[in-house]
């Protein structure tokens, strides 16, 4: 999954060739195990499609501003945001890349309203989904099954969401063919 969301970048706009990761699933909360196989899928989806990519990560909400000071300072052409970023923040990451005319895509659709732009694009895995596999663990947690011993389970419905309000913001045409395969389409 997060090479189809640097693909989605790309589709939305061709001439990107450096992006910045701003990746907030680090540990404690995340384990290192868990970290690598996402940053492995992304640098080769970055070498497919000839991207250079900035991973700057944020282990808390006081690292956001320093985060977004190191990305500012590669100067990238495009921003991927994990959903790990603190809904407070959400707003002032989206003003530093519309600021910047960057286009953004995160890891899942927000549905948190975020004045006044949202993330260009979002793609992942549908609410429902994802809670009826979260329910599921604990289910069979409080039965007994061991937690590091239950099988990781990956959404098998995804979705796709693009802000025009925030694509004119940024001075930028979606692809009509990206516009046909969304899910949601903002204006």
């Amino acid at each position: 999954m997060r090479g189809k969301l640097l693909q989605l970048l790309w589709e939305v706009k061709p001439s990107v060739n450096r992006v910045s990761v701003l990746w907030t699933y680090v540990p404690p909360q995340f384990p290192r195990e868990e970290i690598d196989p996402c940053y492995a899928e992304l640098r080769d989806a970055a070498g497919s499609l000839g991207l250079t990519l900035n991973i700057v990560e944020a282990a808390s909400s006081d690292q956001v501003a320093g985060a977004l000071a190191e990305i500012d300072a590669e100067q990238p052409d495009a921003l991927l945001i994990t959903g790990g970023v603190a809904v407070k923040l959400r707003p002032t990451v989206i003003e530093f890349a519309v600021k910047r005319r960057l286009p953004t895509i995160t890891d899942g659709v927000w549905v948190v309203e975020i004045q006044p732009y949202h993330p260009l694009l979002g793609y992942g895995g549908l609410w429902p989904d994802l809670t009826r596999i979260a329910v599921n663990y604990v289910d069979r947690i409080l039965k007994g099954a061991k937690p590091g011993e239950l099988p990781i389970q990956q959404p098998s419905r995804f979705e796709l969401a693009v802000n025009l309000k925030t694509a004119r913001a940024i001075g930028l045409t979606v692809p009509p063919s990206l516009l046909a395969r969304a899910d949601k389409v903002i204006e």
